[in-house]
């Protein structure tokens, strides 16, 4: 029967070394994530902030926006703004706003 202290063990980095892909640090990267304000968007929005990258996101409602991007704040940097997607126009609202913010072009 396994114990709490044999389960830490098995947590052990040089034991899950072969169960785990290495992976390139984040930190200084851009990412730009549609529907990062609420869902699997927002998660992997908060985790890519947590992991150093400068995070732009998007969302449809200002008040998930806000929401997002006060945790995403708490763990990196983030910004975004609130768009409709299905509407062209605000694809190039979108896309305009995460260039001027990210400090560079981003083709949609």
């Amino acid at each position: 029967m396994a114990t709490i202290a044999d389960s830490r063990q098995d947590s052990d980095p040089a034991r899950l070394a072969d169960a785990h892909t290495e992976r390139p640090s984040l930190a200084g990267r851009r990412a730009i994530v549609t529907g990062g304000s609420t869902g699997i968007g927002r998660a992997i929005a908060v985790l890519l902030a947590s992991e150093g990258a400068k995070v732009f996101i998007c969302g449809r409602k200002q008040q998930h926006l806000d929401d997002a991007l006060a945790r995403i704040r708490e763990v990196g940097e983030g910004d975004g703004v609130s768009v409709d997607l299905a509407r062209r126009e605000d694809v190039a609202a979108f896309f305009s706003a995460a260039e001027s913010w990210l400090g560079e072009s981003i083709s949609p």
